[in-house]
């Protein structure tokens, strides 16, 4: 067992480095980019992590925070603590985790996935440096089906539309007040062609929300949930994020694909350990500097 251990360790020490984290990284971006969701939950599933009920953007975020070059350290810290404490199984793990080839993520027999032209990134790109992916916005352009937009009849849907739609279904009731502040845990309001969240600040007791996939510009009610650990605001037509300044235990924060040109705000988050920021125009990229110093993964 000590031999294996030795060379376990070597291997673990050799090939886990900073350029291999940022290859993975940028393989994972771009899948998230192109809208990859097979891919993301066959990769989940390889690396240990639920993906039963989670969405897209969560097991993104859970992915590219393993991958994110910053965590280089912290990896060899836990390598080393592995080999003195003997511990083949955890530092075979790492291995699993780290010493990966994304070829050998399975793929569905109709799965296909979209080629995109690899990309040439510099040093600086990586590490604690943001990233900079607005040059692919042309990735995630993307054409419906005809036939498949003929044959669903969108609804829009308010706060309490959606949410009775969520619980009842087509059944006659409805959720009070009250069942909205009983409420707790995890709520998925994603792809509900939400227009309208009022009624949502009675939810005062969820963890975590996503609203990802809708058609939101104004989210000022959600101010009020401030036991928010976890947001997930992709894909909507948000301009203006000032009303998170009262969430002061968001840990995970996703707002890629909007219209956010101020992040200011995100500065005022002091538990923030994780923001997307993926096709936004951000006005001031100082902010992004000053969250990566204050340790934050930023993905832009």
């Amino acid at each position: 067992m000590t031999n294996k251990i030795y060379d376990l360790y070597h291997e673990l020490k050799e090939k886990i480095t900073g350029e291999k984290l940022k290859d993975i990284s940028v393989d994972i971006i771009n899948r998230f980019k192109n809208k990859e969701s097979h891919f993301l939950t066959q990769f989940a599933k390889m690396l240990g992590i639920d993906s039963s009920k989670s969405n897209i953007n969560r097991l993104f975020a859970q992915i590219i925070q393993l991958y994110h070059p910053d965590k280089l350290v912290k990896i060899l810290n836990e390598v080393e603590s592995h080999y003195k404490d003997n511990n083949y199984e955890e530092m075979l793990r790492l291995k699993n985790i780290y010493i990966i080839d994304l070829k050998d993520v399975p793929t569905a027999a109709a799965y296909s996935a979209p080629v995109y032209e690899e990309q040439v990134y510099a040093d600086e790109d990586f590490g604690y440096s943001e990233y900079n992916f607005s040059d692919f916005e042309d990735l995630y352009e993307f054409e419906e089906d005809a036939a498949v937009k003929d044959d669903m009849a969108f609804q829009e849907y308010s706060f309490f539309e959606a949410v009775n739609n969520l619980y009842f279904g087509n059944l006659n009731l409805n959720l009070s007040v009250s069942d909205l502040n009983n409420l707790d845990g995890e709520l998925d309001l994603s792809d509900f062609e939400l227009t309208d969240l009022k009624g949502i600040e009675n939810c005062v007791n969820i963890s975590s929300l996503n609203l990802s996939a809708n058609n939101l510009v104004k989210i000022h009610f959600l101010s009020a949930l401030t036991k928010l650990n976890n947001l997930y605001l992709s894909e909507n037509s948000i301009e203006d994020i000032s009303a998170l300044a009262s969430l002061s235990e968001l840990k995970e924060l996703d707002i890629s694909f909007n219209e956010i040109d101020d992040i200011s705000v995100l500065l005022e988050l002091t538990n923030l350990k994780y923001v997307n920021l993926i096709n936004n125009p951000v006005a001031d990229k100082s902010v992004i500097k000053r969250l990566l110093e204050k340790g934050v993964i930023v993905i832009y």
